[in-house]
């Protein structure tokens, strides 16, 4: 089997926007994150309650192990702040980025 390299953080372009994405292995899972200008995008190893309590615009997807799949993940849950910026439910990370960056 292929080693998988355990830290990924690259610099790129979505929806027009500039965000940092980055996955880090951790035992057999791993965290996987976009951050945007004004809030990020988190796989489920992060927390969403938590995100909430320290009033961040952020947005959590599930079922992903890679930096492109989180862009083509809907969002599965968000914050009230990430909400407000027009951030929706069911959207694709890809568009939420719109809102976020």
């Amino acid at each position: 089997m292929a080693k998988r390299n355990p830290v990924i953080s690259k610099n790129f372009k979505a929806a027009g926007k500039s965000v940092v994405g980055l996955s880090l292995v951790l035992g057999e899972k791993t965290l996987v994150l976009l951050k945007a200008r004004r809030g990020f995008i988190m796989c489920g190893y992060l927390n969403l309650k938590v995100a909430e309590k320290f009033s961040d615009a952020a947005c959590l997807v599930k079922g992903v192990s890679d930096i492109e799949g989180l862009l083509n993940a809907p969002i599965a849950g968000l914050t009230s702040k990430a909400k407000t910026l027009g951030v929706r439910k069911g959207m694709l990370a890809r568009e939420a980025i719109k809102f976020l960056g």
